[in-house]
């Protein structure tokens, strides 16, 4: 009895030493476990710039478990991060020896991962002359403000980048922007691209594809609240705020610009779309690239657009318009460069074409310039052009210089419709001279035609991997199917009135954040 009492004794304090060792062996295990896990997941941080090895050895070195380490092994792309380590621990026992055990082995193995989406966005944005009525422009300043400011709370400058599009009758790039594309200049007081129809059916447009510069001109000046001459409407607008910021993660710089959206003229939403798409599109790396040489882009911006396969990365558009697609005019190819027939001493303005008869009555028939001020014609030999192969640009007569404008010059000071009326029209008070010469000048691009291509573009920008919501702003129900059908899902197709306009980019800027919880 005696020695079963004592077998049970020593039983019991082998089991107790054990049990010893056993919770040594758990507090070894579980500090290496927890010195890991804290050194993985620092490692894996995306916004950590060291080496993530050597992130895992100093929280190791500090823990003084620097024999421990095992493997290290890191895996890396586009905004993600994995670390995955293992370290083990060989722990002498005290009492486990009684039983034939000399040592535990403590093992730890420990994955972490980061995973950050960058966000591509274009936000295309009305100006036309109508967002002046009932506050619109103010309201979108708000809620496109708004917006931005939450995307950057949201992502962070090193994971979302915008390109601003304001789009009315044109859309204006920036002179470093279209410097990159293959658009010969045919003048330099304004930016914009008469784009060909067969763009509109992909979402980029390639450097190398050729593109015609837009003329600078006001086709729709006239009548009593006009003077037919006078210079109004600018089809290509050149407010600062008028023209595209491409690519920034600028957030105060696009703030400003959002800011400052002005108004005027017509709507072309199939422009605005097709450039917002155009800079959401890998083929504008190249342009990018450029303009971050000459200083006009952020170098921050670099390799941007990005492939569309590039993971963990979206590109988005948001289209907005308080309208329809209106009509508009084009330069016809004879009128956008080249010497015109029409001279100026810096004030007085003539425009060769003789005299048939004694027209204007003053005993001097076949006088060779037309003055469109006082309807009356002269003659100043010196000024007659004597055909295509006469290439002179002034003419010094007595003491003055009369120098020759090129087209380009003429319609950036005259309207189309001026120069057809005052200019052709007067001389002999025949209306189809002002017909036939305004029709000569411009071609026409009417509502189907744009919203075909407003249609293609649309379909285009989706099938390629671009999200795309759009925003009836107040608009007529019968003019909101375009919208409707250009956004990627009907879900992604809003309409707002007033400041309500701020609610909505906010229902879109909370369906980014789902799609981004979601993948």
């Amino acid at each position: 009895m005696v020695v079963f009492a004592l077998f049970m004794i020593i039983l019991m304090l082998i089991v107790a030493g054990m049990a010893v060792d056993f919770v040594r062996f758990e507090n070894s295990r579980a500090r290496l476990q927890t010195t890991l896990d804290r050194a993985v997941l620092a490692a894996a941080s995306l916004d950590n710039e060291l080496q993530p090895r050597d992130v895992v050895q100093s929280y190791i070195d500090a823990a003084g478990l620097t024999a421990n380490l095992g493997r290290v092994e890191v895996q890396q792309q586009a905004n993600e991060r994995t670390v995955t380590a293992t370290a083990s621990a060989d722990m002498p026992a005290i009492f486990l020896p009684l039983v034939g055990i000399e040592s535990l082995l403590a093992p730890a193995a420990s994955v972490a991962s980061e995973q950050r989406q960058s966000l591509e966005i274009a936000l295309v944005v009305d100006i036309s002359g109508s967002m002046a009525q009932n506050r619109r422009i103010e309201n979108l300043r708000s809620a496109a403000d708004t917006f931005v400011a939450y995307m950057f709370d949201e992502y962070g400058p090193d994971y979302v980048s915008f390109s601003v599009v304001p789009y009315a009758t044109q859309v204006s790039l920036p002179r470093g922007m279209i410097a990159q594309y293959d658009v010969p200049l045919d003048h330099e007081y304004s930016f914009c691209v008469d784009l060909p129809d067969d763009v509109y059916d992909s979402a980029g447009i390639p450097p190398t594809h050729p593109l015609r510069q837009g003329g600078h001109m006001d086709a729709r000046t006239g009548g009593a609240s006009h003077p037919y001459r006078q210079f109004y409407f600018a089809n290509c607008n050149t407010d600062p705020a008028a023209v595209i910021l491409p690519v920034s993660n600028d957030e105060d710089g696009i703030r400003r610009m959002i800011a400052a959206l002005g108004t005027q003229d017509m709507t072309s939403i199939e422009m605005g779309v097709k450039w917002g798409a155009a800079l959401l599109d890998p083929s504008a790396r190249p342009v990018i690239d450029g303009m971050i040489a000459s200083g006009e882009v952020g170098p921050a911006m670099a390799g941007r657009p990005f492939d569309y396969d590039r993971p963990n990365t979206r590109k988005i558009l948001i289209v907005m318009s308080d309208g329809y697609n209106r009509f508009h005019y084009e330069m016809r190819d004879a009128f956008r460069s080249g010497l015109s027939d029409i001279w100026t001493d810096g004030t007085r303005i003539r425009v060769q074409d003789f005299e048939v008869g004694d027209r204007d009555g003053d005993g001097r028939p076949g006088e060779n310039l037309f003055d469109p001020d006082t309807r009356r014609f002269e003659s100043i030999p010196a000024l007659t052009i004597s055909g295509p192969a006469d290439a002179r640009t002034q003419e010094r007569v007595g003491t003055t210089t009369w120098r020759r404008l090129t087209w380009p010059d003429l319609f950036a000071r005259v309207s189309v419709r001026g120069h057809a009326y005052d200019f052709r029209r007067n001389q002999t008070g025949n209306d189809q001279a002002y017909v036939d010469w305004f029709w000569a000048s411009v071609d026409y691009l009417d509502e189907p035609v744009k919203n075909d291509r407003l249609n293609r573009i649309c379909d285009a920008a989706d099938a390629a991997g671009i999200t795309v919501f759009s925003i009836g702003f107040e608009v007529y129900s019968e003019f909101a199917q375009p919208l409707a059908d250009c956004a990627s899902t009907p879900q992604n197709f809003y309409t707002a009135e007033g400041d309500r306009i701020t609610d909505v980019y906010m229902a879109i800027a909370h369906q980014i954040s789902a799609l981004r919880l979601t993948q």
